[in-house]
């Protein structure tokens, strides 16, 4: 049996495969449990050291997929300058309207996209970030060629698993 380990929770494939079909039924309480109980466990550290990767990036845009409830992008408006424009995209429509409530910045926008599907011009963001998201898409290669296809000439894509 395939697994994928994260922290100290188990995926098997078969739960992997999944995951894509469920991704998007996130709601009800489950964004404010995922924001109050795992956000502070598991993903805010990190959150902080991938926005400190991206400090340098002093104008521009940058893509967030797999945004969740908004943890990195809150890291990345405290560690950028307001001129950097953020694009923080989900699967799940209910984890970007409590991302939206927790983070109104003017320099941010949130918007449904599938990473494996992006809705953006070829060559139009400086950086693209996804945290602790990219093990969950179904076709990693069909994301990973959407996050080139809109990233431009010389641009990062940092992402975390």
């Amino acid at each position: 049996m395939r697994a994928f380990a994260f922290g100290a929770i188990i995926l098997p494939s078969a739960v992997e495969k999944t995951m894509g079909a469920t991704d998007a039924a996130f709601a009800g309480s489950i964004p404010a449990i995922y924001e109050q109980y795992m956000g502070p466990m598991f993903f805010e550290p990190y959150a902080e050291d991938m926005a400190e990767r991206l400090r340098d990036v002093r104008q521009g845009r940058i893509l967030e997929t797999a945004a969740g409830t908004g943890i990195v992008t809150r890291a990345l408006v405290r560690s950028l300058p307001p001129q950097v424009e953020i694009v923080a995209t989900d699967l799940n429509q209910a984890m970007l309207d409590l991302a939206s409530r927790r983070l109104q910045a003017p320099n941010v926008k949130w918007q449904q996209a599938d990473a494996q599907k992006l809705p953006f011009e070829d060559a139009s963001f400086d950086a693209i970030v996804c945290q602790l998201g990219v093990m969950f898409f179904p076709d990693k290669l069909a994301a990973y060629r959407e996050a080139l296809r809109v990233l431009r000439p010389g641009g990062r894509f940092a992402f975390s698993v």
